[in-house]
Order: structure tokens, then C-alpha cells, then sequence
């Protein structure tokens, strides 16, 4: 059974005859849009004041993909549905709601929402969007599943309105790609409170874990999921919760490595890829391997070492390789790839800037030699830390605030970090109560405040468009700078949603370039909700952090994975690799752009100051380490975007 990847489709909500529509005259550019990376052919027809072009996730041939017009059946209700994506047990699904075991995805949903209707999803375990129209009442309803979904870009003009993969679809029907620049100034201070906004004017987007409905005089959306809506479980002892995680990770691998013939994996040290590995390798059939792919620092740009940190995990690796023969571990310095090698064929193909540009030489690497290898699915374990291996240290303040002083006094007095009990007390448990803007101010006065635009963040703070960004943050008791969250759920729920919020958009863009999906057990919606629903103990115990992980992690991976209290750095040679690559960062940094252009967002000679004094042997963790790790690749990401959507000093 084929699943699609990609969609383009266009719809006329005015009640005029079936003839003419709106969208007829640019529809060949519109589906033309989704012939651009590496997927299947491209399936295409009218319904009634519609027209739809589906893309099949799969790898061409080694022709070029076939465009074919294909009937579109409405189903029992008269109505059409389309998914993109997958659902997980769709052989049980089908026998539970009656429909055919080889019914697809489409075929699955519809009787889903048959059964369930506007319930449906929450009880579907996947990551999929679906798209269903009702021709005669001129309505739409659009879905992404929680977590992990394909993206779903949205434009409506009065009657004319454009569902579509990416953003370029919608700009082939003839719509001016207009950067919204407040939004791209909260897209760089990692403001992710709104997911349904676009970063381009006049176009929304379908949040994870959200139904939109769409009709000539409405447009409404509704969020039916939320983390801080799962239910909290107590279970009746450890040995039951350990249980009962263990037992949704292996329904997790199972589900993912069920159309997966040659796994493959980004693996680093930590213990949620770690025990992400141990459980794909043991629901592996027999005769699969599991590759595994490291990154690794070129060992002369390294920092000055640190015994707190790990700058190479490959022999974590290699310890992993020896408890498990069908593990074949890789490593991959990508060494040879200069800075922004790859970012624009990213933005050709998924319209999105990049967040987290100083890592992308080793991911786009692994992805090429994966693809090389055979693989077609890559899983690594991007919600891990606020899931499997969330570290507790929040549950803190939220026993402060509650009252819990027995177990507050207990963990303070247990937990080592180097500092006195009463500032552990006063930081960990007190200080996430105090406004923000108190916060600012109080460090301000203590001498240890430093501005996130002179370390971090890559932006001008003069620039009318982020000062309403940060205008914006202020009305809800945000600033820019980072403080500790007040609560575990608003933890977590910062903890995401980068991932959440923005992953979509590039996870399709490096599919189409590389070849290989993207896939995380630890994104698993049973297994994510069921770790959320424990207590805060199970995270944060008698002073040591990630307890859950650490005792899943036991008999599973090296103990100097399950037992370590350092920190692994990814892209530890950064400096010195940068450094190398400064040429590439001043053209992607552009130093004379059009006036009013999105990339005067970017405080550009700031930029370009931190490379002129560039010191090799930056420590870790210090602010020219943020300044060159943080804000110099995104700005220059960024910045390049800009240049991308308005067309200067592109190519």
C-alpha cells in the first residue's frame, strides 16, 4: 500500500454553477509545485468545485515522476477524504471499524470518522494530516494528528482557498511570498505560542493536534489535543510504572518498524537515543540490522576539554555495538562540508528556514550516507528529554508552590550541582514564581545579566517588527531572556515545541532532498502521554535526575550511558569549523539588502563583529561560545531565508 507525502489542492466555496473555477487557470503550476525532490508520481483530478494532486511517498524510479489524472471517489457520505502520512495499526483498526485489512489510509480515516466523527481522532494513533471535503456544502475539515504530522499551509480569499504541503504551492496560484517579519522575529527568539501562524503574510497553518473547519461564512479550529490535558497516573508501585513504559516502547518500536525493511538511526551517547536503539534492536526481525549513524567532532577544533562534558560519544557507541551484534555502527565528522552546504536546496524544497543550522553539516551527512546504504526510514529521539528522559528539576518549583516542603526540602538537600542549599532553594524552587521582567531586573542589578541579543539570539533589538515581537511575549509574562519554567508541564511543553511547532516543515524538506524519513519512537503518542501522566518522582528522585531513563536503561545500554552525569555537546568543533567557513557565513549574512528587506531583522554587523574576533579554544558554554554556536549560524540561516523568498543575491 502506497501512502502520500504531499498534497496540492485547491477549492471554490462560492455556490456558483459546476462549471469554471477560480484556481483552473494556475492549477498546472500549483501541482507542477509538488514535482520538485525525491518521492513518487503524482496522482491529480477534479471533484466538484475542487482540484486535488496527491504524491506518493515512496523513492522514483530512475525516470522522471509520471503526473496521471485519477478519479476521485466520494465515500459513504458523500464526501472525499485524503491523508497524508500514516496511520499505526491499521490492520486492527480495520477489523475494529469493519472496513477492508488492505483499506489505506484514507479508507481508514473515513470510517474512523464514520464511527467517531469529530472524535475520531483521538482515537487514531499516527502521524498523519487528513483533508476531507464535502463537495455540495462547500466545506473542509483539516487534521494533523499530535506530535508528528505532515504540515498543512493554508491561504483563503473570500471564496478562493488553497490547502497545500508546502508554501510554494501556494504561491504558484499567483500569491506574493511575503515574509511576516514579526513572526519571524518570534520564530528566532523561540517564541512558539501560536503554531497556527505562518511565517508568511496571509497564510495560516493546522497545529499539531488540531481540526480545522472551513465553510463559506466560518473557519473555525479546534484543538483536541494538549499536553497539559493528559490525565496524571499514579501507579501503585515502580515496578508497575517501569512495566508499563517498557511495554509502550516496544509497541512503539513494533509500530515503526512494521514497513521498515533497513532501519537506520542518528545515535548518539544520551540515554534516550540509547534506549530508543535498545528496543528497535530488539524488535528487529532476526536477520535485520540496525545501522546506526554518530556524529563526531574533527578532534583538532576541539574545545578546551572538560571532564563535565562529552564532546565525542563514539565510544558509547561502540560500547552499544558490543551488547548488540546487529547493531553496525557508522561515524560521520563531515569534516569536508562547509557552513550552509545543503540550506538552500532545504528552502528550495520546503519553503522553512532552518532552526538549528549549527548542526546541520553532521545531519545532513548522516542522511546522505543512510540514503547511500539502503536506508529509507532514520529514527532518532528528539522528544526524548521531555519525555523518556525528561530530568525533573522543574517538579521543584511545582512542589514549592503546592506545598510539598517534605519532598521540596528532600530533593534540594539530595541534589548535586555545586551550589549551597539555600541557592538551589531560592533558584530551583522560587525563582521560576518571580515575573520575568523581575527576574531581568533583579540579575540586572546583581551584575549577571547579559542580553540575549549579545549572546544568543541574532537579531536587532532596535528593529520595530521584534520589538513587537517581544511586545507581544510581555503581554503574556515572556521576555526574551531564558529562565526557568514554573511547572513540569510548562517544561515539557517548552521542551516541544520547536520540534513540534516547526519539525514538519523541515522533516518533509529533508525527506524530499535526502530520500529518508524521519521517524521517533519517543514521539510515540501512547508511549509520549503515558511518561507525561507519571509523577514528578519518577524524574527527579532522592536527588538524581532522569530517574525513569536511568532505571529503563539498566541491563539495556552501558552503564556508563545509564549511570553518567556529563553532558554530551553536539557540533563541539563549531568554532573552529566556522572559522574555516567565514567567507560562506559573510555571503549568507549579506551586508547590503534591500530596505524594508526581512533580513534587517538580523543585527547583521553584530554578526559579522563576532567573526572578525573569533578566538579559537571558545569554552563551552560561555558567551562568545553562544554568540558563535547560536546566534551566527541562525542569523546567517535566517538571513539567507530572507534572501531565498525575496529574490536578492540568490545564486
Amino acid at each position: 500500500m502506497t501512502r502520500n507525502l504531499l498534497i496540492c489542492a485547491a477549492f471554490d466555496l462560492s455556490g456558483g454553477s459546476p462549471g469554471e473555477a477560480w484556481f483552473d487557470s494556475c492549477w498546472p503550476r500549483m501541482r507542477d509545485t509538488l514535482l520538485l525532490g525525491s518521492a513518487g508520481d503524482i496522482h491529480e483530478g477534479r471533484v466538484l468545485k475542487a482540484a486535488i494532486a496527491l504524491r506518493e511517498d515512496k523513492l522514483p524510479s530512475r525516470e522522471p515522476p509520471k503526473v496521471s489524472r485519477h478519479l476521485f471517489e466520494p465515500g459513504a457520505g458523500n464526501y472525499h477524504t485524503f491523508v497524508l502520512g500514516r496511520i499505526f495499526d491499521s490492520d486492527d483498526l480495520a477489523r475494529k471499524l469493519g472496513c477492508a485489512k488492505s483499506s489505506s489510509e484514507a479508507g481508514i480515516y473515513a470510517s474512523a470518522f464514520e464511527r467517531w466523527g469529530e472524535d475520531c481522532d483521538w482515537h487514531l494513533t499516527g502521524e498523519y494530516a487528513a483533508i476531507q471535503w464535502w463537495p455540495e456544502e462547500r466545506r473542509l475539515r483539516l487534521a494533523r494528528s499530535p506530535l508528528r504530522a505532515p504540515p498543512l499551509h493554508v491561504w483563503r480569499e473570500g471564496s478562493k482557498l488553497i490547502v497545500g504541503s508546502v508554501p510554494r504551492t501556494i504561491f504558484a496560484a499567483g500569491i506574493d511570498p511575503v515574509i511576516d517579519q514579526e513572526r519571524m522575529a518570534e520564530f528566532a527568539l523561540f517564541f512558539r505560542d501560536h503554531p497556527e501562524e505562518s511565517l508568511f503574510r496571509g497564510l495560516s497553518r493546522v497545529a499539531c493536534g488540531t481540526n480545522r473547519s472551513i465553510s463559506p461564512d466560518s473557519d473555525q479550529a479546534n484543538r483536541f489535543w494538549d499536553i497539559r490535558s493528559i490525565p496524571r497516573w499514579t501507579p501503585r508501585s515502580d515496578e508497575e510504572a517501569l512495566e508499563a513504559v517498557m511495554v509502550a516502547f516496544q509497541r512503539a518500536a513494533r509500530a515503526n518498524l512494521a514497513d521498515v525493511s533497513d532501519p537506520a538511526i542518528s545515535l548518539s551517547g544520551g540515554l534516550d537515543s540509547q534506549i530508543s536503539a535498545s528496543f528497535l534492536l530488539e524488535s528487529m526481525k532476526p536477520d535485520q540490522r540496525l545501522r546506526s549513524y554518530t556524529s563526531v567532532p574533527v578532534a583538532e577544533w576541539l574545545p578546551p576539554e572538560d571532564h563535565s562534558l562529552v564532546y565525542d560519544e563514539s565510544d558509547r557507541v561502540r560500547e552499544l555495538a558490543a551488547i548488540y551484534p546487529a547493531l553496525e555502527p557508522t561515524f560521520v565528522s563531515a569534516g569536508d562540508r562547509t557552513f550552509g552546504e545543503g540550506l538552500d536546496a532545504l528552502l528550495l524544497l520546503g519553503s522553512w528556514p532552518t532552526y538549528n543550522e549549527m548542526n546541520m553539516h553532521w545531519v545532513h551527512e548522516i542522511y546522505r550516507q543512510a540514503g547511500r546504504d539502503g536506508a529509507r526510514v532514520i529514527f532518532n529521539a528528539d522528544l526524548g528529554d521531555a519525555g523518556i528522559s525528561f530530568d525533573g528539576c522543574a517538579a521543584l518549583a511545582e512542589w514549592a508552590v503546592r506545598g510539598d516542603w517534605g519532598r521540596f526540602l528532600r530533593e534540594i538537600g539530595s541534589l548535586q550541582d555545586g551550589r549551597s542549599f539555600l541557592r538551589k532553594a531560592g533558584s530551583l524552587g522560587l525563582r521560576p514564581h518571580v515575573p520575568a521582567k523581575l527576574q531581568d531586573q533583579a540579575d540586572r542589578f546583581r551584575g549577571h545579566y547579559t542580553s540575549p541579543f549579545e549572546s544568543w539570539c541574532p537579531l536587532d533589538p532596535r528593529h520595530p517588527e521584534v520589538q513587537k515581537a517581544l511586545e507581544r511575549a510581555a503581554a503574556t509574562g515572556r521576555s526574551a531572556s531564558i529562565h526557568p519554567p514554573s511547572s513540569v508541564a510548562l517544561a515539557r511543553e517548552q521542551m516541544i515545541a520547536p520540534t513540534v511547532s516547526e519539525g514538519a516543515e523541515f522533516n518533509q524538506a529533508m525527506r524530499l532532498l535526502h530520500g529518508v524519513e524521519t521517524r521517533d519512537l519517543t514521539a510515540f503518542r501512547p508511549l509520549f502521554e503515558l511518561v507525561v501522566s507519571l509523577p514528578p518522582h519518577y524524574f527527579l528522585h532522592d536527588g538524581e535526575t532522569r530517574w525513569l531513563a536511568r532505571r529503563i536503561a539498566e541491563g539495556r545500554v552501558p552503564s556508563s550511558v545509564s549511570t553518567s552525569q556529563s553532558t554530551g555537546i553536539q557540533s563541539a568543533d563549531f568554532p573552529d569549523r566556522i572559522a574555516r567557513d567565514a567567507a560562506q557565513v559573510r555571503d549568507f549574512v549579506v551586508q547590503d539588502v534591500p530596505r524594508g528587506s526581512a533580513a534587517e531583522l538580523i543585527d547583521r554587523a553584530r554578526i559579522t563583529a563576532y567573526l572578525d574576533r573569533h578566538v579559537a579554544g571558545s569554552g563551552v558554554g560561555s558567551h562568545r561560545w553562544q554568540k558563535l554556536v547560536c546566534a551566527l549560524p541562525r542569523g546567517a540561516a535566517l538571513a539567507r531565508f530572507a534572501q531565498h523568498v525575496e529574490g536578492f543575491n540568490v545564486g
